[in-house]
């Protein structure tokens, strides 16, 4: 059984981080926030430096805050062996911004483009450690990778990356989610790799977990069951 997340709560106590705000309403980059011009190369150094010449082949050109497919799909190889080996748990999540769609066809692309760029600043700022990676996955959908986290850090993680989400509070009046702002929806999957166990499979479950928090209601996290 998929284990659910409150959608009404993220579990995660403390006050939010004030926000600044552009006149398009888009939050601008907080204060206390690590510059964003020097992207590319923290990028690079998030990923294993034989898999890639160049920062800027592996960075979103739409957001330009977090790694576009191909970062993701050089790293997810690399850990899920690496871990494998190590005998470590492995944490991969994926975000949908909720009710996109309707955005776009409310707001305009312009605005939507600048909702992504937004919500990929926020996701970009949770990541703390070395070895964390947020990719854009496709779309509106985002992939995070956690090396070495287990089931129950990466979920305080990803419920302070909702939370964040909210606290940008752009303005989604065609919304189902009912908060009126953006939001977002994670399904998360944990496991620790077995020999040749193929990576396809455990990518599923994460993309399992996000249709399940789509359809319990958006806005909120589903954690997939773990194996460990």
């Amino acid at each position: 059984m998929i284990r659910r997340g409150d959608g009404g709560g993220d579990g995660v106590d403390g006050p939010l981080a004030p926000v600044s705000r552009d006149v398009q309403g888009v939050v601008a980059e907080p204060d206390g926030q690590p510059p964003l011009d020097d992207l590319p190369d923290r990028l690079l150094d998030r990923l294993p430096r034989r898999l890639a010449e160049d920062a800027e082949d592996l960075l979103d050109l739409l957001t330009g805050r977090v790694g576009n497919r191909r970062a993701f799909d050089q790293a997810i190889e690399h850990e899920w062996k690496g871990h494998g080996r190590a005998r470590s748990p492995l944490t991969v999540a994926l975000l949908d911004v909720d009710g996109f769609k309707q955005y776009n066809d409310h707001e305009g692309h312009l605005a939507g483009d600048e909702c992504l760029r937004a919500v990929a600043r926020s996701i970009g700022s949770s990541l703390r450690r070395d070895g964390d990676l947020a990719a854009r996955y496709g779309g509106e959908e985002i992939a995070m990778i956690l090396p070495h986290t287990r089931a129950e850090d990466a979920a305080g993680i990803l419920r302070g990356v909702l939370r964040g989400v909210r606290a940008l509070a752009i303005p989604h009046p065609t919304s189902k989610v009912g908060r009126g702002i953006v939001t977002v929806s994670v399904g998360v999957a944990t496991t620790i790799p077995e020999g040749d166990a193929p990576l396809a499979p455990f990518l599923d479950r994460a993309d399992k977990a996000l249709y399940e928090a789509k359809s319990l209601g958006r806005d909120r996290l589903i954690e997939s069951p773990t194996t460990l």
